[in-house]
């Protein structure tokens, strides 16, 4: 009965991934995907390589694609006006010791440079070095259950 569940487990865990991954490829907007395939859209690629490719296929979408953008949080504005840097824009312009228009200038440039700082949050790290050790876990396991199958099969041929 052992000898069942471990070919089983060794069935169903790789699909269970795989699955796994094509939903997540499915799922996911055109956005979060680099543009590395010229004009065909990548989401259709990369959903046929995982297809065709299967394990092989996923686990390369995993590494490749894996460290996707987030635009919902690349793309919020950091509100430049509520820094310390920002509020002494305020006060400047308030003290007419520069125009509002460069007031403006330079409260979107900190703008900009504040919302790059927070693109890269510890939660994004985290995240992108989660999904690579489950990567490698997922690897480790698909060999240990491979090498485990290849000794039944030396063993049941060496009786």
């Amino acid at each position: 009965m052992s000898l069942l569940l471990m070919f089983g487990l060794m069935a169903i865990v790789p699909m269970v991934f795989w699955i796994w991954i094509l939903v997540d490829c499915l799922l996911r907007s055109e956005e979060s995907y680099e543009k590395m395939f010229g004009t065909l859209s990548p989401k259709l690629v990369w959903a046929l390589i995982i297809f065709f490719g299967q394990l092989i296929g996923a686990i390369i979408y995993i590494f490749v694609a894996g460290t996707r953008k987030n635009p919902k949080r690349s793309s919020v504005k950091v509100d430049s006006a509520g820094t310390d840097e920002g509020k002494r824009i305020l006060q400047m312009i308030a003290d007419g010791k520069i125009s509002p228009e460069e007031g403006q200038r330079l409260l979107v440039a900190l703008g900009e440079k504040e919302t790059k700082k927070a693109a890269l949050e510890p939660t994004t790290m985290l995240s992108m070095a989660l999904k690579i050790i489950g990567g490698i876990l997922m690897i480790v396991v698909t060999l240990l259950l491979t090498f485990a199958f290849l000794l039944f099969i030396l063993a049941a041929l060496a009786k």
